[in-house]
C-alpha cells in the first residue's frame, strides 16, 4: 500500500504542493523536510484528488483549499475572486507612509475584500466601502469581513467603481484589472482560472485606471488620496495621466521585486 511519503515523492516536491499540504493537513513545512514517521491522521487520498485537479485542470491550489493567506490574514477565496497577491500587500504600507487616514475610504474592485480588511485593521479610525460589480465576489468579501468582525466598519456595495458612492471620500485604493485584452490568452493556465472581470483591462490595460483617474476628482475630496496597483510597464503612463489631470505629489512605488507596481497622488 502506498504511503503518504511515497505519494509525496511521486508527485514531485513543488511549492504549490507543499502549500496545499500545509493548508489542509496537520503537517508543517518543517515536517515536510524532516518526514516524521508518525503524525496526526488525515485523508491524503482526498489530497491526491485535489492535487490531480491542479495538475490536470490547472485549478489554483488556493481555490482547491478554499482559502489563502495575505499579510496576517487567512481569507476565503473561490473562483469568483482574484487570489490576493503578495505584492498587493504593499498597498497598506504605502497608505501608512503617505497619509494619516481618517474618515471615509473606498476599496474599488474589492474581490475577496483583502485590501479593505487590511486597511480597516491597520487604521481603526476609518470607515470603508468595499465595492465590486460582482455579487458573487461580494459574498466572499462579506464572509471575510464577518470573520474579522469588521461589519461595523466595512460596508460591501455592489456597483461599478465609484457609481454607488457619494462624493466626499477621503481616499481610494484599487487593484483594478490592468492586463491588456490581447495578453490574456498568453497568461499561465492557472491564472486564466481566475475571473476575467478581474484581469482584463481593455485594449491597453488602462481602461479602468483612466476611469478611476477621471472620476476620482469627482468623488474624492480635494487633497484626498488616490492609489492603484498597475502592471509592470504602466506606472510612468499612469503617473503622467495623473499629472495631466492635475493630481498633486504623484509618486511611483516599487514592489518587493523592484518593479514599478503602484502609483499614488492627491486629488487637486
Amino acid at each position: 500500500m502506498t504511503t503518504f511519503w511515497q505519494w509525496y515523492d511521486r508527485c514531485g516536491r513543488t511549492a504549490e504542493l507543499d502549500w496545499l499540504i500545509v493548508a489542509l493537513t496537520p503537517l508543517t513545512l518543517l515536517d515536510l523536510r524532516l518526514r516524521p514517521t508518525k503524525f496526526d491522521h488525515f485523508d491524503w487520498q482526498m489530497l491526491d484528488q485535489l492535487w490531480q485537479r491542479h495538475c490536470h485542470d490547472r485549478v489554483p491550489v488556493q481555490y482547491l483549499a478554499g482559502k489563502t493567506t495575505w499579510r496576517d490574514l487567512e481569507l476565503k477565496v473561490n473562483a469568483a475572486v482574484l487570489i490576493p497577491r503578495p505584492e498587493t500587500e504593499l498597498i497598506i504600507d504605502i497608505v501608512q507612509a503617505r497619509v494619516e487616514p481618517q474618515g471615509k475610504w473606498c476599496d474599488l474592485g474589492t474581490g475577496s475584500g483583502a485590501i479593505a480588511i487590511g486597511l480597516a485593521r491597520s487604521f481603526p479610525q476609518i470607515q470603508l466601502w468595499a465595492v465590486d460589480i460582482s455579487d458573487s465576489a461580494l459574498q466572499v468579501a462579506q464572509e471575510n469581513i464577518d470573520r474579522y468582525d469588521l461589519t461595523d466598519r466595512i460596508c460591501c456595495v455592489q456597483g461599478n467603481w465609484f457609481d454607488p458612492l457619494a462624493p466626499g471620500l477621503e481616499g481610494m485604493v484599487s487593484n483594478p484589472p490592468y492586463i491588456p485584452s490581447n495578453m490574456i490568452n498568453s497568461l499561465a493556465e492557472v491564472v486564466k482560472q481566475e475571473p476575467l472581470l478581474a484581469l482584463d483591462g481593455g485594449e491597453d490595460g488602462l481602461a479602468a485606471i483612466v476611469h478611476l483617474i477621471k472620476e476620482g476628482k469627482r468623488f474624492i475630496r480635494s487633497g484626498g488620496f488616490w492609489l492603484v496597483e498597475v502592471m509592470a510597464g504602466q506606472a510612468e503612463i499612469v503617473a503622467d495621466m495623473l499629472s495631466y489631470h492635475d493630481y498633486k505629489d504623484v509618486m511611483i512605488h516599487r514592489d518587493l521585486q523592484h518593479i514599478d507596481r503602484f502609483v499614488s497622488g492627491f486629488v487637486p
